[in-house]
């Protein structure tokens, strides 16, 4: 709370200049909130035009954010968020220009976390920026860091892609923000659960529309089960209605025996391999 956080954003509109920036505080009950400012200098210096505590809800901590501003004078406003119950996820809120000054429209979640970070000493991340897109001086980009599954250091980054109405809405409309999830790279997580009897969900994520396929090898490296998924979307497959699925059974239908297997996951040129353990 003590420090501001990246970046401070400065915009020139001929007529006045601005400076966007948040920094985390405390909003009670040691509860985490963010706290956010413009800046204005129409000549004579520059004061706060508008500021706001972004906090809503009862339970919700909300930190590590970041701000800015685009030419039509929305702002955007990206964050981590969790509870005790959700795990940390990334958010977005914001407003647009001929909204009441100080307020901010409600939460827009980005990606759900399904994991949660162990003991890194203390430390989330470094990883928070929202900019403006040069080209067409509109559209947000922002990139934040999130769990997939519970570890230490073993954070994505992912990097969404944020529209907000055009032309802006009435006040107090907020952005009611279109926003999809850019993925820079296909890649595959660990099963769950793992070790596991008798199955097992394999999550993964692809940047392009491909074909995807899974290679099932026992410890001595023979190949005992192929999972092919056909041609899939580009988007991601955390979950167990999407993720693929391993029964536990070998090509011939047979229940595999206990021990330490491979599974190969193949996207179009992407390839990795991932240890997994089938108990009994």
């Amino acid at each position: 709370s003590d420090r501001l956080m990246h970046r401070l954003q400065f915009r020139y509109f001929g007529g006045h200049a601005t400076m966007v920036t948040n920094h985390t505080v405390d909003v009670g009950g040691n509860r985490a909130g963010i706290r956010w400012y413009e800046l204005r200098n129409s000549g004579a210096g520059w004061g706060i035009h508008q500021q706001g505590t972004y906090a809503p809800g009862a339970n919700t901590h909300r930190w590590m954010a970041s701000i800015a501003m685009n030419g039509d004078g929305t702002i955007a406003l990206g964050y981590s968020a969790s509870s005790s119950s959700i795990h940390p996820s990334i958010g977005v809120t914001g407003r647009l220009s001929g909204d009441a000054l100080g307020t901010m429209g409600g939460d827009l979640v980005l990606f759900a976390g399904t994991g949660s970070q162990e003991d890194s000493f203390n430390r989330w991340g470094d990883y928070s920026m929202m900019s403006v897109d040069p080209v067409d001086d509109t559209t947000f980009w922002y990139t934040q860091e999130a769990y997939v599954n519970t570890a230490s250091f073993d954070f994505k980054t992912g990097v969404f892609k944020i529209t907000p109405p055009s032309p802006p809405g009435p006040i107090g409309s907020g952005v009611a923000a279109a926003a999809s999830p850019v993925l820079a790279e296909s890649d595959v997580y660990e099963n769950y659960p793992n070790p596991f009897n008798p199955e097992t969900w394999i999550p993964y994520q692809i940047s392009d529309r491909v074909s995807v396929s899974i290679e099932i090898y026992d410890v001595g490296g023979s190949l005992i089960r192929t999972l092919d998924l056909g041609e899939q979307e580009t988007g991601r497959y955390m979950e167990k209605s999407r993720a693929a699925h391993w029964d536990g059974r070998n090509q011939k239908g047979e229940i595999v025996p206990g021990g330490i297997y491979f599974y190969t996951f193949q996207a179009g040129d992407y390839q990795e391999t991932r240890k997994m353990i089938v108990v009994k």
